[in-house]
Order: C-alpha cells, then structure tokens, then sequence
C-alpha cells in the first residue's frame, strides 16, 4: 500500500507540474513571472508604482474581461496598463519613428487556465531589435520595468531573449495625403466602424515638446474590437500584452507619410497560438483602415 500511495502522490505531483508548466508562457522577446500575488494585488502593485513614478504617466488601462463580458463572452482575469515617460522613450522614435508602434510601454497582468497569475511586459531589447535602435536612454528604460516588475510579483523574473528580426511582423502603408489629413481621414475610419473603440490617442511629438525634445510628426492611436480578440485571449492570456491593437501614423524625415500597424498573424505566431481564429479577419481590417486613411 505504501508504494501505491507514494506511485499515487508521484503522479500528482506530475500532473501539478505539467499543469504549471503549461501556464509558462514563451513568448518572443518578453519578461514574465508568475506572481505570489493575486491578480488584483499584482495589479494594482504596477498601477501604484506607476503612479507614484512622477516623470511617468498611464495614458491607458484596458480591462479585458470586462470587454469580453460586454460582447457576451467570457474570459479569466486580464488587464494591460499603458504608460509612458517621454523623457525616455522619444530617443527611441528619434532614432526610428517605427519604434512609437511599440511605445508607450506596457504591462500585462492576466490569471491563467489554472488560476496562475501571470505579469509579463516587452524586453527593452525586443524594441531595440524590431525596430533597429539603441538609444542611450534604453538601459533606463530596463532597469525601471524591472523594478516595478519585481515589485509587483515577489518572484523571479524570466527572459525569453530570443532575437527578433529588423520590422517584423510590422506592417506599413505609404499614404497619399499629408500627416494631418491622414491620421484624421485614420480617426474618422476608426470612428465609422461600430465595432471598434478608440481606447486612447497620444501625440508622440507633443509629448517630446513637452520635456523640450525634438521628433517629427509621429502619433499612435490604440483600438479595440472584443469580439475579434476576445477569442486570441481564450486561447492565451499572454496576448493581452499585444492587445489592443494599435496604429501608427509618421511623417519620416524625406516627407513621406506612413500608417504601420502589427500584422496580427505575427502577434499570434509570439504567442505561440497555434490556428488562432479571426487572424484574417483583424488583418483586413486593420489593412482597410491602413488604404482608407492613406487615400486609396
């Protein structure tokens, strides 16, 4: 009887590893933990942090679940928390407006299939590599998500260093129009479809002024459909840390006027969501929105 319990206790223990284990997320180029925390501790451990760090502002929270609840779905515990500190992160867009598709920052907090509670954020070096850029800034931008990372968690933190290539996965369309009429010809398309929300609008120029540096007409519009990624989400919460989507309009320096935006089919491919659904259908829509605003 002993060695049928301790067989027994061997195969629970397995089980409970493997159930661990699955919650782990390897995610291209992010920084995770499992926290000790509940996921509301977890949380609102960032959002205090964030607060309390003067020279950065939240310019966003999305509430997943709550999105999920308002298209009648369902969904574990997920939040993404937006921020930035211009001060650090326009050397980044002044090297490669590009980099503003990634920026600002953020953290995603979310409760796995096994009540795990996950904090995971983009490693400094994923901006550095997807966008070609090394800003002397970047070594303060790491050591300040750490820290606010490991505030929150109580745990270790693990990296998942694997490089990503020069724009992947980053989609871009050449506009027709100047810098104003595009973004707003952008705004009014997004406006125009019922389905999508605009969650938040950042000028990443003005933010720049604002600490008396200097970029070029570059700003990011963060939008949101529950009912196309709501079903990304179900199938892993790590995606939150990519969604909402967002869209991207710059003038560069030649004159040229470009929208860029995340090909979804990459984001899902990160985080390993094998024949995800709705993959198209978010890629059409965002290469409408793209070719409208763009004057085609």
């Amino acid at each position: 009887m002993k060695k049928l319990a301790i067989v027994l206790i061997l195969a629970l223990v397995s089980c409970e590893s493997q159930e661990r284990e699955s919650d782990l997320p390897d995610v291209l180029g992010a920084n995770y933990a499992l926290s000790t925390q509940s996921f509301i501790e977890t949380y609102e451990s960032i959002e205090n942090s964030l607060k309390a760090a003067a020279p950065i502002s939240i310019v966003a929270v999305v509430d997943h679940k709550s999105n999920a609840a308002s298209v009648n779905q369902e969904l574990k515990d997920a939040k993404t928390i937006f921020f930035g500190n211009p001060a650090l992160g326009t050397a980044f867009m002044q090297e490669n407006q590009q980099a503003g598709l990634d920026l600002p920052q953020k953290f995603a907090v979310y409760t796995t299939q096994n009540d795990t509670t996950i904090l995971i954020y983009n490693d400094v070096d994923y901006l550095k590599n997807r966008h070609g850029v090394d800003p002397a800034t970047a070594p303060k931008v790491a050591t300040a998500l750490e820290n606010i990372a490991l505030k929150a968690k109580n745990s270790q933190i693990i990296q998942n260093k694997e490089s990503v290539t020069r724009d992947e996965g980053v989609v871009v369309v050449k506009s027709d129009r100047d810098f104003e009429l595009t973004y707003q010809s952008l705004i009014n398309a997004l406006n125009a479809n019922p389905a999508i929300k605009i969650i938040a609008e950042l000028d990443h120029q003005q933010n720049a002024a604002s600490v008396n540096l200097s970029l070029l007409p570059t700003r990011v519009v963060i939008l949101g459909n529950p009912t196309s990624g709501t079903p990304l989400l179900q199938k892993g919460g790590s995606i939150s840390l990519d969604l909402p989507q967002k869209m991207l309009v710059y003038q560069d320096a030649t004159g040229i006027v470009k929208i860029a935006f995340n090909d979804a089919s990459f984001m899902a491919k990160r985080h390993n969501l094998n024949n995800a659904e709705n993959i198209a259908i978010i890629n059409n829509a965002l290469a409408t929105f793209a070719e409208t605003a763009a004057g085609r």
